[in-house]
């Protein structure tokens, strides 16, 4: 299965302890399968069927696009690695794909075969939804931290908008740090935006040119002083996106352990009441604006919080 099987095959020689997981979309051929997938999330009277059809893509770069956005599983796994890994596993991809390519008007035509369900019904009318096309901007506020913007938009019907509002923000990862006794790592750390301390998971804003399975490393590591061999993507979101394109690339790392002279807060749920918060003792570091526990810094002069570098 050329348009899943080739990525698939690059992304393996890049994370071989993730290969089981990167098949596992090919794996849904299955008929019985996914009846039983279906089945065990609730849905009922669905009939599925094998099939197969043609992809025809104008370029790789055509092809290439949606995995560049993080599109599907395989994507989410991509857009992870570190610029280097990425820009080999594209080069892979780009020359296994040349035997696909049709000598007639050079597209990319590759077969994808599964199973799919039959008699779905179409739960919104697609003529009524659109793309908004921007005829005015203009910066209401800019800062190296969020800038905001101001659009006047053309609706479908032709209707021009009232003021739009768009928040540019950096994309950020957070992780799921589980340890190896069942305990869910959080960071203690005051949110302005709040005005009060919280308990956050372990979460950062992407650098420039980092991947967001580094960026999800690198900030488990400061903010817990833990980490895990094996990170595995559980989506990549638009957390707001009324108001801003800014993704969330979320992970679940099992099993992570100690790797620094730092000790981390734990929140693990009682028995019997899901969700249930019980604390640990510890404390949290923050690469960003903190305030620490007067309790951690023990007697003397209250907390002080750390600047935003």
């Amino acid at each position: 299965m050329p348009f899943y099987g080739l990525l698939a095959d690059a992304l393996s020689s890049e994370l071989p302890e993730q290969r089981d997981t990167l098949y596992q979309p090919s794996a849904l051929a299955d008929t019985g399968r996914l009846h039983t997938l279906l089945a065990r999330a609730g849905f009922s009277d669905v009939s599925v069927a094998p099939g197969r059809r043609s992809l025809a893509f104008e370029s790789f770069e055509d092809y290439w696009e949606g995995v560049e956005a993080g599109g599907a599983r395989l994507g989410q796994f991509y857009v992870g690695l570190p610029e280097s890994q990425r820009r080999q596993v594209q080069e892979e991809v780009q020359r296994s794909m040349e035997p696909f390519r049709s000598g007639a008007d050079g597209r990319l035509v590759l077969e994808v075969r599964g199973v799919h369900r039959t008699g779905c019904q179409t739960l919104m009318d697609t003529d009524r939804v659109g793309r908004w096309r921007p005829v005015e901007s203009s910066w209401a506020f800019r800062s190296g931290f969020l800038s905001i913007r101001r659009d006047r938009c053309r609706l479908p019907d032709g209707r021009l908008s009232p003021d739009m509002y768009f928040m540019e923000l950096r994309d950020f990862a957070m992780t799921v740090a589980v340890t190896p006794g069942g305990d869910v790592l959080l960071s203690r750390e005051y949110k302005h935006g709040t005005g009060d301390v919280a308990y956050t998971l372990p979460a950062g804003f992407i650098e420039p040119g980092e991947g967001a399975l580094t960026a999800a490393r690198r900030e488990l590591r400061e903010e817990t002083g833990h980490d895990g061999v094996t990170f595995q993507p559980l989506g990549t979101h638009f957390v707001f996106p009324s108001l801003s394109g800014v993704r969330g690339y979320f992970f679940l790392a099992r099993d992570v352990r100690p790797v620094a002279a730092h000790a981390a807060r734990r929140v693990r749920g009682d028995r019997g009441r899901p969700g249930a918060p019980r604390r640990a003792p510890g404390r949290s570091r923050r690469r960003g604006a903190a305030l620490r526990d007067r309790r951690q810094l023990g007697a003397g002069a209250p907390p002080r919080p750390r600047a935003d570098r």
